[in-house]
C-alpha cells in the first residue's frame, strides 16, 4: 500500500508527464544537470572507473534488474489470474459486504484472544513451579549451611574441648 506522500507525487509526476512541452523542459534540464556533473567529476563514465568500482557499478545495475525483472513477473502473473470483472455481479445486494469486520478478522481475533489466555495460564503455572522451587532451594541451603555449621564445630578437638570442660561446668 502506498502512503499518502508517495500517491501526491505520482499524481503530480502523471500531470508533469501528460503536459509535452513540460515534460521536454524537464529533460533538457536533467540533461543540463547531468553534463554538468560529468565535467565536476561527480559523474563518471564505466570506462573512467576503477576495476574495483566497475564490478561494484555492474553488481549494483544486475540486481536492479533483477528486482525490475520479479516485479515484471509478479506483475504479469497477478494480470493473468486476476478475472475480469463481472458488472453484473458487482450490483446485485448478495455481494454486497456487511458492515463489520469480515469473518476471517473476527475469527482470527478470537484465535488469537484464546491462545492469549492459554498462555498467560501457563505463565501463571509456571511462576508458580519456580516460586515452589525457590522456596526449595532455599529450605536446602538453609539445611546445608547448618549441617556445615554443626559438622565444623565437632571437629575432634573441639569434641575433646567440649569433654574436657563438661567435668568442669559440672562440678565434679
Amino acid at each position: 500500500m502506498r502512503s499518502k506522500g508517495a500517491e501526491i507525487a505520482r499524481r503530480y509526476r502523471e500531470r508533469c508527464d501528460a503536459d509535452p512541452e513540460r515534460r521536454r523542459k524537464y529533460l533538457e534540464k536533467e540533461r543540463d544537470k547531468w553534463k554538468k556533473d560529468r565535467e565536476t567529476g561527480k559523474k563518471k563514465g564505466v570506462n573512467e572507473l576503477s576495476e574495483r568500482e566497475k564490478r561494484a557499478k555492474r553488481k549494483k545495475w544486475r540486481q536492479a534488474k533483477s528486482r525490475a525483472r520479479a516485479r515484471n513477473r509478479a506483475s504479469a502473473l497477478l494480470q493473468a489470474e486476476t478475472p475480469p470483472n463481472s458488472p453484473a455481479a458487482a450490483e446485485t445486494p448478495e455481494n454486497q459486504r456487511e458492515p463489520g469486520p469480515s469473518r476471517q478478522r473476527r475469527q482470527g481475533e478470537s484465535i488469537r484472544r484464546s491462545s492469549k489466555r492459554k498462555l498467560k495460564k501457563q505463565i501463571e503455572i509456571l511462576e508458580a513451579q519456580l516460586e515452589k522451587e525457590k522456596t526449595k532451594t532455599e529450605k536446602y541451603k538453609k539445611r546445608y549451611h547448618r549441617a556445615k555449621k554443626e559438622s565444623a564445630s565437632k571437629s575432634p578437638r573441639n569434641g575433646v574441648k567440649g569433654k574436657a570442660f563438661e567435668g568442669v561446668r559440672r562440678g565434679n
